[in-house]
């Protein structure tokens, strides 16, 4: 199987005030070589975490890596077979020597994540040297729970149950990610629709990440819909807020168990055709990673023995988590896909 060579490469600005910019590079067997920026806005990860020297960081910078190589290599052009895929890797990153602890951990993570095959390397980057003199920082003694918060139904429940859950005085810190938009959007509804109602007012701040491919007009670049890496990033994300908060803070992954194991109904949903963004085997490998390179804050999915339904009669049992679902869940939409509520008959089973 040919190997495609995808280096991660990383400019520093002149005015540390401003992030510099990352770039994807990537070099097939015939030698052919294809270079793009990657977007990064990570200003609301670092209003919460405020570093860039911690292995928190490099393993957000490595995760950020593997998500846009997955996008970046097409299956239908580098597969022998339509799927997987043989790619090399090198990720720039400040804490070589520890990343490397967890190497084959998170190598073993990202093989069963995509269904592919992959060959990682981790390379010295240089300190950064990223200092912005105006964001405002937040008092991350607020934050009781740290969730991952993507505009589905399942975050929606896990959102709802945090909050009504909460100690006086404390915050949920909803972390979330968007490449291609639509998600934002979604995520955005769900929060301004609880401030116009009054609902869980200052229980909660939301801290965002933007993070993929710059693909501008006339780019021959050919991209990988797919999207089998995306959990990594969103978890990345979470853990790097989770981590500067406490080492203790878990990261809570509110995902129905039926989806997380993704069960294959037909033929032609076996192996990795079937996604495995949350399955237990992924979050343990990538538990076993963490742990390898210093990070001690756990995966937690709370839900993981419940299906949808289970989630959703559970939410139900008390006037005030029902009343806020009622009203919550017409704005959220699961995996991204608003043609499946538009065109779904019973879009009002709640009411």
């Amino acid at each position: 199987m040919a190997v495609v060579e995808v280096n991660i490469s990383y400019q520093h600005s002149a005015d540390p005030a401003k992030f510099g910019q990352y770039s994807l590079s990537l070099t097939d067997n015939a030698g052919q070589t294809k270079d793009v920026e990657l977007k990064f806005n990570f200003d609301d990860l670092w209003r919460i975490a405020r570093d860039t020297s911690s292995v928190a960081f490099d393993f957000l910078v490595f995760a950020m890596s593997v998500y846009n190589a997955d996008r970046a290599v097409s299956r239908a052009k580098y597969s022998e077979e339509g799927w997987k895929r043989n790619i090399h890797l090198r990720v720039p990153v400040v804490n070589v020597a520890a990343m490397e602890r967890g190497l084959e951990s998170f190598r073993s993570a990202v093989v069963f994540l995509t269904g592919d095959v992959w060959n990682i390397e981790f390379v010295q980057a240089a300190p950064y040297n990223y200092a912005p003199p105006r964001i405002q920082f937040e008092n991350l003694q607020d934050y009781d729970r740290v969730s991952l918060f993507s505009g589905g139904l399942d975050s929606l429940i896990g959102f709802i149950d945090g909050c009504v859950q909460l100690p006086a005085g404390k915050k949920v810190l909803l972390i979330s990610h968007a490449e291609l938009g639509k998600e934002g959007k979604d995520q955005t509804r769900i929060l301004r629709r609880c401030e116009h109602n009054g609902l869980f007012n200052g229980q909660y701040d939301r801290a965002f990440i933007s993070a993929g491919l710059k693909l501008h007009r006339g780019n021959t670049l050919e991209t990988e819909a797919t999207f089998r890496a995306r959990s990594i990033l969103f978890f990345a994300a979470g853990i790097y807020c989770a981590s500067a908060i406490s080492p203790n803070k878990s990261l809570i992954i509110p995902e129905n168990g039926t989806i997380s194991l993704n069960i294959p109904l037909d033929k032609g949903r076996r192996s990795a055709c079937s996604t495995r963004t949350t399955h237990p085997v992924f979050l343990r490998r990538l538990q076993s990673a963490l742990n390898s390179i210093g990070i001690q804050n756990t995966l937690e999915n709370p839900y993981q023995l419940k299906s949808k339904k289970d989630m959703v009669d559970d939410c139900c049992q008390d006037a005030a988590r029902k009343r806020a679902l009622v009203l919550l869940c017409s704005e959220s939409c699961s995996c991204a896909k608003r043609s499946h509520k538009r065109y779904w008959n019973r879009r009002n089973v709640l009411n």
